[in-house]
């Protein structure tokens, strides 16, 4: 089972790249900045929608894609809804899986403290994929650090959640630089059958697509055969 994590800087103009690999192989998609509208979401027939759009401005957006033969519901997180805070919980259902995706776009850095109750409050499986945009931080490759990285960090060490970026660049910026801003993270409970990588095109965005993989050959209950 796949996902691609994705700030698409706008996905109107290149839903064409959706027809393509590493899109075109994933059962789930899970996108930021999408600066999509309602009427805008119909990008694949072979997906359901699940989406925030931002309301006054343009820019920002959310958009998580499952496939056609998943289940899937929106669960109200509660929060506020702000320009420096984007999140969509999907509570998925998918052949013999449920698990929880967690789509997040914090362009100003994530504040833990107002999420991590949210976050730590799901008994199944969870996947937190996002551009945390400022949260940068030597844990994962940064030079730098901020009070809103480290509190991030140090819940993260604490929690029962897994980081699984390496410190490989996602973010290229016009100026030739490179960084990790989207950071891909998910349950421990089932970290030992996850794994992730960047793709080698950002397919005209400023960001890299992560693909993130996880096994169902782990997840397949084993049957033991009786003898009579």
């Amino acid at each position: 089972m796949t996902f691609v994590q994705w700030n698409c800087r706008g996905i109107k103009n290149k839903k064409i790249w959706l027809k393509v690999p590493p899109f075109s192989t994933s059962e789930f998609w899970v996108f930021q900045e999408t600066f999509l509208q309602h009427q805008d979401h119909r990008l694949c027939s072979s997906k359901n929608y699940f989406y925030i759009d931002r309301q006054g401005r343009p820019g920002g957006g959310l958009l998580t894609a499952i496939p056609k033969n998943a289940s899937g519901r929106i669960i109200p997180t509660g929060f506020s809804l702000n320009f420096n805070q984007e999140i969509l919980a999907v509570e998925v259902h998918f052949k013999d899986f449920h698990f929880i995706i967690i789509n997040l776009y914090a362009p100003q850095g994530l504040n833990i403290e107002n999420v991590k109750y949210f976050f730590d409050s799901f008994s199944i499986p969870v996947f937190i994929f996002g551009d945390f945009n400022n949260l940068h931080h030597p844990f994962w490759g940064s030079n730098r650090s901020s009070p809103l990285s480290n509190d991030f960090v140090e819940w993260l060490q604490n929690s029962s959640f897994i980081l699984l970026n390496s410190s490989n660049p996602i973010y290229a910026a016009y100026t030739g630089s490179a960084s990790l801003l989207d950071l891909s993270i998910c349950s421990a409970s089932i970290s030992h059958a996850v794994d992730c990588y960047v793709s080698d095109s950002n397919f005209e965005s400023d960001h890299y697509p992560v693909i993130i993989t996880w096994s169902i050959l782990d997840h397949t209950p084993k049957k033991i055969k009786s003898i009579d």
